[in-house]
């Protein structure tokens, strides 16, 4: 359900945000790092620094609002 809506949004934000996918379960390192289980959005500046996590599902019109809170355009 979420991989449709990344490839969207890489498209549409290509050159202005990063968006990333981390399969946890392939990735456990990272995951471990970043306290990740479950679907989690994490929000970077940027600067690299994480500015805000959200767990669970967020449809796109949610992270895309996220995005321009961020000051994504």
């Amino acid at each position: 359900m979420l991989q449709p809506i990344l490839a969207t949004l890489r498209e549409k934000y290509d050159g202005k945000a990063n968006i990333l996918f981390v399969p946890v379960r392939e990735e456990q390192d990272l995951g471990a790092r970043s306290s990740m289980r479950s679907i989690r959005h994490l929000f970077f500046d940027k600067d690299g620094k994480e500015v805000e996590r959200h767990t669970g599902f967020m449809p796109q019109e949610q992270l895309e609002q996220k995005l321009r809170e961020l000051g994504v355009k």
